[in-house]
C-alpha cells in the first residue's frame, strides 16, 4: 500500500500564489491592449483625495482617489500607491 506524501502547509500555500501568478500572467499575454488616453490620465491625476458624489437631476457622478505610502523602515526605500476612479450612473424612465 503506496504511504501518502506529507506536504508542508507552507508548499500548498505557495503553490497557490504560483498559480495565480501563472494565470494572472498568461491573461495579461492574452489581453489586448487598452490604448491611453491622456485626457483622463490628467483628469484622475488632478483627483482630491477622498470620495465625492454629485446628483444631477438624471445623472449621479462618482470620483474617489485613495492614496497609501508604504516604507520599509524608517528612512528605507518607499512605494506610493494612488487608487482613482470616476462613474456615472444614468437612470432613463421607459
Amino acid at each position: 500500500m503506496p504511504l501518502a506524501l506529507p506536504l508542508s502547509p507552507i508548499f500548498w500555500t505557495l503553490f497557490r500564489y504560483a498559480l495565480i501568478a501563472g494565470l494572472a500572467a498568461a491573461a495579461a499575454r492574452r489581453a489586448d491592449p487598452v490604448p491611453r488616453d491622456q485626457r483622463v490620465e490628467d483628469v484622475l491625476d488632478t483627483l482630491e483625495e477622498g470620495v465625492a458624489m454629485r446628483r444631477d437631476e438624471d445623472t449621479t457622478r462618482l470620483a474617489a482617489k485613495v492614496g497609501r505610502t508604504l516604507r520599509l523602515g524608517p528612512g528605507g526605500p518607499g512605494l506610493r500607491m494612488e487608487f482613482a476612479g470616476l462613474g456615472r450612473l444614468k437612470l432613463h424612465r421607459l
